[in-house]
């Protein structure tokens, strides 16, 4: 619904990637990856424009806070002088594994039951161990680069951490994006709770190895060889390492 000076709720995509990007594409308060965009100064039904400088995001739980006026819009505006995400160098949110194996969706090709789902040159891209304690979840970590090989999204025992370094990351319901530049998408994946993983788009630099897939396929290329290997819709269940590729 617009506001009396008819400025729609609909923020427009630059406007949002500067917002983002401002605040360190965390809540600018605790530094939660799932966030929701808050006018501050003026408060919307005031704002004339959609303007960044004066727009941040917040996590759903920090912005209940402000808006039931447990906590003030000073508060908000100290944390927008000095986001907590640019200052740590990450925002951060848990997946939800559950008790089942998780399944990998690795662009077009599924993993199943496998500890290492995917390793190349010796590096594994995920790794998953079984609960630390009985009746607990499944742990799972990985690491991903972009195209010249700088951190985009790591995940430590089923937490993900998205640098702030980032040219954009963008949390979109359960599906986090990742760009490097304008148009130019390094990392897509979608969490399906409580055990599917997929990835659906990668540009990944890993020590001079190239891996760039989409919902399709992946490809995994040494440039100083030329040697390229392509894997669609492969299917792996049940072995210690899903993928083991070495070029």
């Amino acid at each position: 619904m617009d506001n009396k000076y008819g400025l729609s709720r609909t923020i427009p995509e630059p406007i949002k990637r500067l917002i983002r990007q401002n605040a360190g594409f965390g809540c600018v308060i605790c530094g939660n990856g799932i966030i929701e965009y808050e006018h501050v100064d003026p408060e919307f039904n005031e704002a004339k424009i959609h303007d960044p400088a004066y727009m941040t995001l917040l996590c759903p739980n920090c912005h209940a806070k402000v808006t039931s006026g447990m906590w003030s819009k000073q508060r908000v505006k100290d944390a927008m002088a000095n986001p907590i995400c640019l200052t740590q160098g990450y925002s951060n949110e848990l997946f939800d594994i559950g008790k089942n194996y998780p399944k990998i969706h690795f662009a077009g090709s599924i993993l199943e039951n496998t500890p290492i789902p995917l390793m190349v040159n010796g590096v594994p891209i995920f790794e998953i161990n079984p609960p630390a304690e009985a009746n607990g979840v499944f742990r799972l970590s990985a690491s991903f680069n972009d195209s010249k090989g700088n951190e985009t999204l790591t995940i430590k025992e089923n937490e993900w951490f998205a640098s702030s370094e980032n040219w954009d990351v963008e949390v979109v319901g359960p599906q986090i994006t990742i760009r490097e530049n304008k148009g130019r998408i390094a990392f897509q994946l979608i969490a399906i709770a409580p055990d599917t993983l997929r990835v659906t788009r990668i540009e990944m630099n890993l020590k001079g190895i190239k891996i760039s897939g989409n919902e399709n396929e992946f490809s995994i290329t040494n440039p100083a060889t030329k040697f390229t290997s392509t894997f669609s819709n492969c299917f792996a269940k049940g072995s210690r390492i899903g993928f083991q590729i070495d070029i």
